[in-house]
């Protein structure tokens, strides 16, 4: 996505997002931050699962205060963002058409207010980033959750915490089959513009390797 399709403006415990240069209308998004607790969620990383995570921590002893901050893969991420809106915009055995009105966001066609929302998603991680002055105490991938936490919680010397895994896919096979071809496809056609893309995204998410 072009940087110049997107401002963030941070404050101290959200970011509102303007698409298209319109400071009239903006969508927020909110990350979690309490006495002992700064979790910076990010759209599109295991952020709903993460929000349970952040309230058991809420009602632990803690001392201190720490900021937390999770990664997902890049691609992953990508294609976890097509999905979603394939499976809100269902069409009969072909999603094609949605992957390629969001790809047509993504390289600059005006986007209405009405998808603001949906566009948060495909911001790149590094961009939510660069737009707020944190020193993260701890950064993890998702792909590893219970891994993650399991050490967070031994520093924290805190209880246990089983990972809640929620908003999974919710296509049926026939329809996750025809996503997947049709996803695959588009990728291929389109390689340079989401290597280009996703490139300072995938140096962050190395970097924590």
């Amino acid at each position: 996505m072009n940087n110049m399709l997107y401002k963030i403006i941070p404050s101290s415990s959200h970011l509102e997002i303007r698409f298209n240069n319109d400071d009239t209308q903006c969508q927020f998004h909110i990350f979690h931050r309490s006495e002992h607790v700064t979790l910076f969620n990010m759209p599109k990383c295991a952020s709903t699962s993460l929000n349970d995570y952040f309230e058991f921590l809420c009602q632990q002893l803690m001392q201190g205060h720490k900021t937390l901050l999770f990664l997902r893969e890049p691609y992953g991420r990508l294609k976890s963002a097509f999905r979603m809106r394939c499976q809100n915009e269902l069409a009969p055995n072909n999603f094609s058409s949605t992957i390629e009105k969001y790809y047509e966001f993504l390289q600059g066609k005006p986007i209405p207010y009405a998808h603001y929302n949906d566009m948060i998603h495909f911001i790149p991680q590094h961009s939510f980033i660069d737009s707020v002055d944190i020193e993260f105490d701890y950064t993890g991938r998702i792909e590893n959750l219970q891994h993650s936490i399991d050490q967070l919680n031994n520093t924290f010397n805190i209880k246990k915490y089983k990972v809640k895994h929620m908003n999974k896919n919710k296509l049926n096979k026939k329809q996750n089959d025809q996503f997947e071809k049709e996803y695959q496809k588009h990728i291929e056609e389109n390689k340079t513009f989401y290597t280009n893309f996703l490139e300072k995204d995938v140096r962050l998410y190395d970097i924590q390797n």
